[in-house]
């Protein structure tokens, strides 16, 4: 088992700050603008698509170094298949918010795409600080 490296526990934390965000703006949207919404199943849901996306961090990181001690043929069919892996794992878990009554699909797709503004700042962060 391979320990989790600081790009991995960066994105990580990114995805808990721009999720806490989302909340934040969502609930704000929900409470006062759009009434008719659950403030409950939209955070439910972000918090599930929130735990999605950083397991999907962790499976990814994984996949790489598990790619990177074999050799090329079998590294290409072990990344092929942990990225099938991810995306199937990513379909059932919307597919579960969209039938869960108490869970909310667009708050799980919102918890979901919280990875992308967070690779993007953990980038810019390391621009910023000097880092690699």
């Amino acid at each position: 088992m391979t320990m989790i490296t600081g790009t991995a526990k960066q994105l990580i934390f990114g995805v808990i700050a721009v999720s806490a965000f989302a909340l934040a703006a969502g609930l704000y949207v929900i409470v006062f603008i759009y009434r008719f919404n659950d403030p409950l199943a939209f955070a439910a849901g972000l918090i599930l698509g929130a735990a999605l996306a950083a397991a999907r961090v962790v499976l990814l990181e994984r996949s790489i170094a598990r790619s990177a001690r074999k050799d090329a043929k079998s590294a290409a069919v072990s990344a092929r298949l942990g990225f099938l892996f991810r995306y199937v794992l990513t379909a059932a878990v919307l597919t579960a918010a969209a039938m869960i009554p108490g869970v909310s699909l667009i708050g799980a797709l919102a918890g979901v795409l919280t990875l992308q503004p967070s690779a993007y700042l953990v980038a810019r962060m390391s621009l910023i600080g000097g880092k690699e």
